[in-house]
């Protein structure tokens, strides 16, 4: 049963290697320090890894440490960065976000599918207040910054309490997403939390300036205008050879959820539990799992771009529709 199940993770290890293009007997000689002879039993099974040499692999090709140990199970190991200590800063919390797209943009064919229950978070970073906005309920009442607690919102609260490197980091995560092509997955509900957000704060006397609802609510619009011309012509603004297709999802309710695809291969899923923070997992059954799952949102969600031309005005009309209502209570009507 041992021996089978060592063999089952070297098909997997074989697999990965072939695709990346690497030797893996020749590697594993290396890593080892053993002859071919050796590596050929270890590969089928005949002769048991040891720790050390468990963990020399893993480290080598790069494995998550449940590799060698996990069997398929309903017990699926996640990363939550947030049970060790929350973000100090904004830039605190993106600073992980940064690195992890930075590392995407340098691989080939890598693709993101994202179904979310409000607009995608690197969609807002197109301006600035509406950006801090976001950043400034996020810090006061999910992360509970001291700096946040008690303060109205303007666009210097945010930028006082960050290191200067903010916008070049606002601005890199922007242009990374959009280097890379993805599809999305929208409710017709995508608007109503920002919405609301606004409302209360207008509502609660909370904005340094009484203006700053109809800036906040103006920036939405020609956010959703954007939007629009992105699903039109199916590709990314400034990116014309970045795909981007978009969906109405108008049946099954979703949280945050996003799949990142090599080769069309899944490669590590992210689930919001606290938005905006994820809990991430590049654990394969699960990975795939969350394939399957978008495979059957795709089958009863309407597409929008490009083709989707009568669905897509449809579905931005409502949009704009929510909208007008939203300045018609904060008193900003057309």
């Amino acid at each position: 049963m041992i021996k089978m199940y060592q063999r089952s993770k070297f098909d997997l290890l074989k697999d990965k290697c072939r695709k990346e293009g690497i030797d893996l007997v020749q590697t594993m000689m290396q890593v080892l320090s053993l002859d071919k002879s050796a590596i050929y039993k270890r590969l089928d099974g005949s002769k048991i890894l040891n720790l050390d040499e468990v963990i020399k692999i893993q480290d080598h090709f790069q494995l998550p440490e449940y590799f060698f140990t996990s069997h398929t199970s309903t017990v699926i190991p996640f990363r939550f960065g947030m049970i060790q200590h929350q973000p100090e800063t904004i830039v605190g919390y993106l600073t992980p976000i940064h690195d992890q797209l930075m590392q995407l943009q340098q691989l080939d064919d890598v693709s993101i599918t994202y179904a979310s229950s409000e607009i995608p978070l690197f969609n807002y970073f197109q301006f600035s207040e509406l950006t801090y906005f976001k950043f400034y309920i996020w810090a006061r009442t999910i992360w509970e910054m001291p700096h946040y607690r008690n303060r109205k919102f303007d666009v210097s609260t945010v930028l006082t309490s960050e290191e200067s490197r903010i916008k070049e980091v606002v601005g890199q995560l922007q242009q990374a997403y959009a280097s890379i092509p993805s599809t999305e997955y929208w409710s017709i509900n995508i608007l109503d939390n920002t919405i609301n957000q606004i409302r209360f704060y207008a509502e609660t006397d909370n904005f340094t300036n009484a203006r700053m609802s109809k800036v906040l609510i103006e920036q939405l619009e020609q956010l959703v205008e954007k939007m629009e011309e992105t699903a039109r012509v199916g590709c990314k603004s400034g990116h014309e050879d970045v795909q981007f297709h978009l969906y109405h999802n108008e049946i099954t309710h979703t949280n945050n959820t996003i799949l990142v695809e090599r080769d069309g291969h899944p490669i590590q899923t992210y689930c919001s539990f606290d938005n905006p923070n994820f809990l991430s997992t590049d654990y394969s059954d699960f990975c795939i799992y969350t394939r399957r799952w978008f495979d059957k949102l795709r089958k009863g969600s309407t597409y929008l771009s490009v083709a989707g031309s009568r669905q897509r005005v449809k579905y931005f009309r409502e949009l704009r529709r929510r909208l007008a209502e939203g300045k018609t209570v904060l008193g900003y009507a057309s």
